[in-house]
């Protein structure tokens, strides 16, 4: 099950965001993307995505499943787009 929101701020500034969740296994993936095109033909996006996982209880201790830090370097990037010409 997703849903998906797009809000203009502007006509040359945007924010989408993205909301998943997996039935099967709990888990919650969530993805926020801001785009301004700040001069024609050169853009800014900005990303998070975050992933929660299912949080269980056994025997009384509570257990979160995550992709370990080193193979997940965060959930923020940044890219700027500038115009190409050859």
């Amino acid at each position: 099950m997703s849903t998906r929101t797009i809000y203009a701020v502007n006509p040359l500034m945007f924010v989408s965001a993205l909301v998943q969740y997996n039935s099967a296994t709990g888990n919650i993936g969530t993805n926020v993307r801001l785009r301004w095109e700040y001069h024609p033909g050169s853009e800014l996006f900005v990303v998070y995505n975050e992933d929660r996982y299912k949080v269980f209880n056994f025997n009384g201790v509570t257990v979160c499943n995550s992709i370990p830090r080193e193979t997940h370097p965060g959930p923020a990037r940044v890219r700027p787009s500038v115009p190409w010409s050859p």
